[in-house]
């Protein structure tokens, strides 16, 4: 079953760290386990080196387009792996160690799609530049992590109601935004949809219209609210309505001001910033740090 309030990114995480964990004892060594890794990698796949593959195709997937991951619908976990639910309708079902048809497609679509490497149609998941791929673009989400976290120490040390005053950075508002109670978000798309047209639509992340009225309406599921967000910030963007562009940013940095000279809400918004830190960036570039140094010794 699809978890509907779990966002799919964090259930990928938590079984790629799981596997990490229980890889900690042969990390350091040079056992057994690497030498049926490494030849599984270079020539007939093992149980040991697909469970690998597999690992680090679904670590590139945890920020694959964003935090939110919105290409990805859904992750449910099965008794010997999980399967992953794209937005569109298809799936990818994996079993552990398994280098079955079913990881081969899902390898090369990741190859593809993730890591833009052309697919060369061989039977096979291990691309020759799969490897180096995965190290890339996890090597990418670690930096866009380090700026990410400069920018919110930069919030937290500095006076956040002044960071309204005038011209407000798309990023900074996600991420405050991020940081707002359910209650107070849902105040916000309230109060703007007030002055917005009754009959504006955009399109969702499936490409589908959306009647923005009934967009913002309250919510408490977590990727709907992710998603409210995102076309949200379409609107507060967009270059294809420059009126409806403007009003959103003038009703928000108002909308703003007005809240953060709530102590109470400004004190939270802060302690949110820090648990970002804590709970979403450190362990994440921990984590990504962790694949890159296996891949360090893979390519050894």
């Amino acid at each position: 079953m699809v978890s509907k309030t779990i966002p799919a990114s964090v259930t990928l995480l938590q079984k790629v760290s799981e596997t990490l964990a229980g890889w900690i004892d042969w990390i350091p060594s040079e056992g057994p386990e690497w030498t049926a890794v490494r030849l599984g990698l270079t020539g007939s796949p093992t149980p040991e080196s697909t469970r690998v593959l597999q690992t680090m195709l679904l670590a590139t997937l945890t920020m694959f387009e964003g935090v939110g991951t919105p290409s990805i619908a859904g992750v449910s976990p099965t008794d010997n792996g999980l399967t992953i639910h794209w937005v569109g309708g298809s799936a990818d079902t994996l079993v552990w160690g398994v280098n079955d048809a079913h990881f081969i497609r899902f390898s090369h679509y990741v190859a593809n799609r993730v890591l833009g490497i052309p697919s060369q149609g061989k039977k096979t998941a291990v691309h020759p530049n799969l490897i180096p791929g995965i190290k890339t673009k996890l090597s990418y989400y670690l930096s866009a992590l380090t700026v990410t976290e400069s920018r919110i120490t930069d919030l937290i040390r500095s006076d956040i109601s002044h960071s309204f005053d005038g011209k407000v950075d798309p990023v900074f508002l996600f991420v405050v935004m991020g940081c707002l109670p359910l209650d107070q978000l849902n105040a916000l798309f309230l109060y703007i949809q007030r002055f917005l047209p009754d009959n504006l639509n955009i399109k969702g992340s499936n490409g589908k219209s959306i009647v923005v009225s009934q967009l913002f309406q309250p919510a408490t599921d977590v990727r709907f609210m992710v998603e409210k967000t995102n076309l949200y910030l379409d609107l507060f963007n967009s270059p294809n309505l420059p009126i409806i562009r403007e009003i959103t940013r003038a009703k928000t940095i108002a909308y703003f001001q007005k809240l953060m000279a709530t102590p109470a809400v400004k004190d939270g918004v802060l302690e949110n910033l820090k648990g970002i830190i804590t709970y979403q960036i450190t362990p994440r570039a921990q984590l990504y740090g962790l694949v890159n140094r296996i891949i360090d010794r893979i390519q050894k």
